[in-house]
């Protein structure tokens, strides 16, 4: 068969726990989990092309003339809650020009499925991990077979939604191919703080093991790859693809940590040419680790630190301390790899006292780079939960289904006294008390390493800096 794999351009949501420019600005990423649909499509002999409508900056319009040069047999997309409808939109229009099967996939479908399915551009839909179903599908879609008998997928038979059942089970995430980077613009990727070119993400392990309540990621069965084949594709990406710069997209790496100092070993051992970052928490990280990664190429490290509130990162369930806290940046500074802190605004017990506190607590910890965000019921996480017994409504369920009229109004957090307008107001005057510092200003122009990484930062600080002024006038 002959497979379209769309990545649409989409649009920042009130209800997204960001501002619009850090959306828009802070990570412009490869849509990696397509790259490794097209692997697994391409294993099994289907002939794919995967455009990503934001990097090619391409139209719809534009969209629909190379695919109709490439005259698919079925298009693919990936449907994350957020922006479902951006990619129902674009779904719509290629489906009513090319008038072709439709598959999507994602967490999405694993909470919402009838929601998802009750469009009648969509014709079918991928449960969980697609790497044994997507290819049974595509087989059976080839050869007229019976649906019914696959494991994981929905489609739609005589007008009803048929959904077979899907066991939520640890994969071999070893079995999986690499992602097919080939076809992806590697060079017109970035993250706000990456410094070298080509830029890719990568992910080694899948799921949390931790149960932080904000987060939905640990309600995924926990899988993580083996440590020659995650380093084997880190010198697939420097010598295929001229990558020289990797951020590990993992939500907890150095939680194995036999797994991952043999990781570091190998990098070390092969001499790979690369720089990269990761996501960990601070009760995972040691002296002698943090030396063997900047060894290995490790730049930066991204820290969920959340709050500077002992009681609310306990009613978060986040399982740390503000000494461990404290420990963990002094010790990675010591070993000269950057830091970058994820704090979050607006979580039970939050009020503009801790807000105050957590601010001034980012910049004693003298950290590089932070990251704020508003604390919202992400779908599938336990604030969600809390949110829905609150209210007696799922708002996730009411966007997606387009029952609130596609609203994307901020959906409520009775967990705060706080209202949206006033957390957003807050994630700004965090942003601009620790970025609009003279030391971290000149901080920043010392350690920037190109034209083009500076001219990031001056775009970025002149957003921000014009977004505070239009709210304060």
């Amino acid at each position: 068969m002959r497979i379209a794999l769309v990545f649409p351009k989409y649009t920042h949501k009130d209800f997204s726990e960001n501002l619009k420019i850090v959306n828009e600005e802070f990570c412009f990423a490869p849509p990696i989990i397509l790259a490794y649909v097209a692997a697994i499509l391409e294993k099994y002999g289907h002939e794919v092309i995967l455009l990503d409508a934001r990097a090619l900056n391409l139209s719809k319009e534009e969209l629909l003339l190379k695919l109709k040069t490439f005259k698919p047999d079925l298009l693919g997309f990936r449907a994350e809650s957020y922006h479902f409808h951006d990619a129902l939109e674009c779904i719509t229009y290629l489906k009513h020009k090319l008038n072709i099967p439709v598959f999507t996939g994602g967490p999405n479908l694993s909470f919402y499925i009838r929601e998802t399915m009750a469009y009648k551009e969509i014709d079918y839909g991928i449960i969980g991990e697609g790497i044994e179903s997507l290819p049974k599908l595509t087989e059976a879609l080839q050869n007229n077979k019976d649906l019914s008998g696959i494991e994981g997928i929905a489609y739609k038979q005589d007008n009803e939604i048929r959904i077979t059942p899907v066991a939520l089970k640890p994969v071999d995430f070893d079995s999986f191919p690499f992602p097919a980077r080939h076809l992806l613009s590697n060079e017109k990727y970035y993250s706000f703080p990456s410094q070298r070119k080509n830029f890719t993400i990568m992910v080694t392990a899948k799921g949390c093991p931790y149960k932080c309540s904000f987060c939905a990621i640990n309600c995924l069965p926990y899988s993580e790859r083996s440590a020659g084949r995650v380093v084997d594709e880190i010198e697939e990406c420097a010598g295929k693809y001229r990558i020289r710069e990797i951020d590990i997209f993992d939500a907890t790496f150095f939680y194995n940590r036999k797994r991952d100092l043999e990781i570091l070993s190998q990098i070390i051992k092969r001499k790979i040419p690369v720089e990269w970052s990761c996501r960990t928490r601070v009760d995972l990280v040691d002296d002698e680790l943090l030396g063997m990664a900047y060894q290995a190429g490790c730049r930066r490290i991204y820290y969920g630190i959340e709050s500077a509130s002992q009681e609310i990162l306990k009613s978060i369930n986040k399982g740390i301390t503000l000494a461990k806290i404290r420990e963990a940046i002094a010790l990675t500074h010591k070993h000269k790899i950057r830091t970058l802190g994820f704090f979050m605004f607006g979580g039970p017990g939050e009020t503009r006292e801790t807000i105050k506190k957590t601010i001034e607590f980012s910049k004693e910890l003298k950290l590089d780079f932070i990251q704020i965000c508003k604390t919202i019921a992400k779908p599938g996480s336990d604030l969600n939960e809390l949110l829905k017994k609150k209210t007696n409504k799922d708002y996730w369920s009411e966007y997606i289904s387009g029952r609130n009229g596609k609203s994307c109004a901020p959906f409520p957090a009775p967990w705060t006294g706080l209202t949206n307008e006033e957390l957003f107001a807050c994630v700004k005057k965090g942003y601009m008390s620790f970025y609009l510092r003279p030391s971290q200003i000149l901080r920043i122009i010392f350690e920037t390493k190109s034209l083009d990484e500076l001219f990031r930062y001056i775009i970025v600080g002149t957003r921000m800096v014009l977004s505070y002024l239009k709210r304060s006038s």
